[in-house]
């Protein structure tokens, strides 16, 4: 990007962050995309086509911060790899890179870069949740060394999204795809049973999100409100293209990872059953074992297909 463009955008930036003092919960600048941007080159394994990968509710509640972008570049990767990483140590490179402005304000495809430049850190080894914190605590430049390492071996690029097809085959390929857009008034309050978030009312600001599943029904987007927005964090889009979206992208899955690996992080300790069979399932440190039915526990359960358990070790007892 050159000088001129530059001054130009962070005119704009200062521009929406004074306009929307007050704001809440969201956190994204107006999108510019990039010529030079990787194409997605289409998934590669089918293993999630009959399945859901966000069975975990990992939510980022992300307070009073505007740091949507982070929370939702962060739970994508989370979710998609079937182990958790820390929102709070993407926050902090953004903020000691000067890719954040405000309390946590910054443009879509800077989590991108923390992704593709510094990779991300286990959750484990800094817990991102908010508590009492200023932002100013929560974005403080206190990674260690040690920490930059380990972070820097989940080192991942990104790939853009021409459409809604293309982003069908990402999910159904295990992949969770980013996009972000007008955030409505209407959007606040999504209505049950299926939650949909309408272009109703009137544009509040522009808000990060990140899209866990599709079905019939539209897209499933995991929100960064928290547990207590919509169905338990989670509410639906008609569409993710046209008047109001930006672009859509992916991030790369992790290559030391296979998909099966994947699963099994995905649906640790769950109850499973599998069509055609009245066996009872779960899957704990990397294998699958039968549970006797009426086990506690078994009421909340998760259909696998045969071809997936079948490749878990221990499987044959299918």
């Amino acid at each position: 990007m050159n000088i001129f463009n530059k001054a130009y955008w962070e005119i704009v930036n200062n521009v929406v962050l004074l306009k929307n003092r007050g704001i809440v919960n969201a956190g994204l600048f107006p999108h510019r995309t990039d010529p030079q941007d990787w194409p997605f080159l289409g998934a590669n394994r089918t293993y999630f086509a009959d399945i859901n990968i966000a069975t975990k509710l990992w939510v980022f509640d992300q307070e009073e911060f505007n740091c949507c972008v982070f929370a939702a570049g962060v739970m994508a990767v989370s979710y998609q790899e079937g182990k958790r990483f820390s929102v709070k140590f993407a926050v902090k490179v953004a903020m000691y890179r000067g890719w954040i402005k405000g309390n946590g304000w910054s443009y879509l495809r800077a989590v991108l870069k923390v992704w593709e430049e510094y990779g991300g850190l286990d959750y484990a080894d800094m817990p991102d949740e908010v508590g009492d914190q200023s932002f100013e605590e929560y974005s403080k430049w206190d990674v260690t060394a040690e920490q930059l390492e380990k972070a820097k071996k989940n080192c991942v690029n990104y790939r853009i999204i021409k459409n809604e097809a293309e982003a069908r085959e990402a999910i159904r390929g295990g992949y969770c795809v980013l996009s972000g857009g007008d955030w409505w008034s209407e959007m606040n309050d999504p209505k049950g049973p299926d939650f949909y978030l309408e272009q109703k009312g009137y544009v509040i600001t522009a808000h990060m999100t990140v899209l866990t599943g599709c079905d019939d029904k539209g897209w499933i987007n995991t929100q960064t409100f928290g547990k207590d927005f919509a169905d338990q964090g989670k509410a639906r889009f008609r569409s993710i293209v046209g008047k109001g979206r930006f672009t859509l992208y992916v991030i790369d899955k992790q290559k030391d990872r296979r998909d099966i690996d994947r699963v099994m992080s995905v649906y640790e300790n769950q109850m499973i059953r599998c069509e055609g069979s009245d066996k009872w399932f779960t899957i704990k440190d990397g294998r699958v074992y039968e549970i006797p039915a009426g086990t506690p526990g078994t009421d909340t359960f998760y259909y696998l297909p045969k071809s997936v358990i079948l490749s878990i070790p221990g499987g044959e007892a299918l």
